[in-house]
Order: C-alpha cells, then sequence, then structure tokens
C-alpha cells in the first residue's frame, strides 16, 4: 500500500515538474528543484524496483542506475546552457546548479532509504549491523558488535547520515566527471547566443553624422545667400 502511494505522488511529482515557467526559468533553485525532481524521481523508481525484484546484484542493473544519474546531469546542464541560460555557463555557475540537483535527488533518495527500512525491508538495519561484523572479521578484528547493544544502536542511529552523506557525495562526483565531458559545450560561447536582430540597427559612424551636419549646414547657407540675393 505504502509503496503503490509512493510511486503514485512521484509521478504526481512528474506531472509538476512540466510547469514550464521553472523549468525555463535561470534562477538555478527552481531550474533545479524540477530537475533533481525528475531524475531523483527516476532514480527513485529505479531503487523500488530492484528492492522488488531482487536486481541489487546485477551488474547490468547497477550500470543502468549509474547511467540515469549521468545522463540526468548531462540533459539537465546541457538544456540550461542551450535552452534557458543561453549563454557560456562559468565552472561555478555549472558547478552550483548540479549541487543543487544533487541536494534534491539525495532528499528524494532520503525518502526510499525510509521506506526501505520501515516497509520494503524491516530487518534491513539487522542485517546491516551483521554485514558490518562480517566486515570486521574479514579484517581480523575481534570485536564483537553484535553483542554490544550501545554499538548496535549506534551503526542503526548513523546508517542514514552517513548514507545521505555518501549518496551526494556520489552525486557530486558524478557531476565533477560530466562537466568534464561536456565543458566544451558549456563553457564556450556559440553563434546562436543572445543573437539580436540587426534590421533595426540605428547605428551610424560619427564620421558620417559629421559629413551629413556640415553637408546640411552648407545647404543652409547657400539657401541664405540666394534669398539674400533675391531681395537684393
Amino acid at each position: 500500500m505504502i509503496i503503490s502511494k509512493s510511486i503514485s505522488l512521484f509521478f504526481l511529482l512528474t506531472l509538476q515538474m512540466k510547469n514550464y515557467n521553472n523549468m525555463n526559468s535561470k534562477n538555478i533553485w527552481k531550474y533545479g528543484f524540477n530537475t533533481g525532481s525528475l531524475i531523483g524521481g527516476a532514480y527513485f523508481l529505479y531503487n523500488i524496483a530492484s528492492v522488488l525484484f531482487a536486481f541489487e546484484a546485477n551488474v547490468i542493473w547497477r550500470f543502468l542506475g549509474s547511467f540515469i544519474i549521468i545522463f540526468g546531469f548531462g540533459w539537465a546542464l546541457t538544456n540550461y546552457r542551450k535552452n534557458v541560460y543561453k549563454e557560456k555557463l562559468t565552472f561555478s555557475k555549472a558547478f552550483s546548479l548540479g549541487a543543487v540537483i544533487s541536494l534534491i535527488m539525495t532528499l528524494i533518495y532520503a525518502i526510499f532509504q525510509i521506506l526501505l527500512v520501515v516497509q520494503l525491508n524491516p530487518n534491513f538495519l539487522d542485517d546491516y549491523v551483521v554485514l558490518s561484523q562480517q566486515t570486521l572479521e574479514q579484517m581480523n578484528y575481534d570485536t564483537a558488535l553484535i553483542y554490544d547493544e550501545t554499538m548496535v544502536s549506534a551503526l542503526k542511529t548513523m546508517y542514514m547520515p552517513f548514507e545521505l552523506i555518501r549518496d551526494y557525495i556520489g552525486n557530486l562526483f558524478c557531476l565533477l566527471l560530466v562537466i568534464l565531458v561536456l565543458s566544451q559545450m558549456l563553457f564556450s560561447s556559440s553563434q546562436n547566443d543572445n543573437e539580436k536582430p540587426n534590421d533595426n540597427n540605428d547605428y551610424v559612424p560619427y564620421k558620417d553624422v559629421t559629413k551629413e551636419n556640415e553637408e546640411t549646414e552648407n545647404q543652409n547657407e547657400d539657401l541664405t545667400d540666394q534669398n539674400k540675393d533675391l531681395k537684393n
């Protein structure tokens, strides 16, 4: 029930993202929120499918998850550069926009993690503690975590913050990779940037204006002399 409601919620959010005023806004927070919601929503559905169909161990499926994030960043930055900002970006501008998108994606990932622990796999944190104990044993540590209630409670409490920080840093790493690949397009000018029609260009060189003024004054003087001659 919770799963179906969550999926329905993200479909509604996706429809809301069709608000073109925000999608075309140069404000990195508005644009970042919308694109981050789209990419994060797609990754949310990907994670739900991973748990429901037990695809976590599939290499191709993991590659698909990475593709969603990298392609999402590429599309968001390219669309902002070409269709919204329409000027060359600086690295700080591109990175700031990507950081906002990453933040929204991580917040949506937090919703998935809560859903995972509460509904999809209530024993997830217990399994996490057991996995941590096995990791320590493989590293030849004699610490017995599973028998220390304080350590078990601390591990369960700290799991969510550490996981969200890991997710955000991973998103930023993907962002830097995308910026590096698309740097030529993002940071260079193109002929279509801020293109202005020249049909109504009223610019006239200074010398030409001066010449026209002199000719007008000469004509006026000639007319004045002619009028004097007529009177005489």
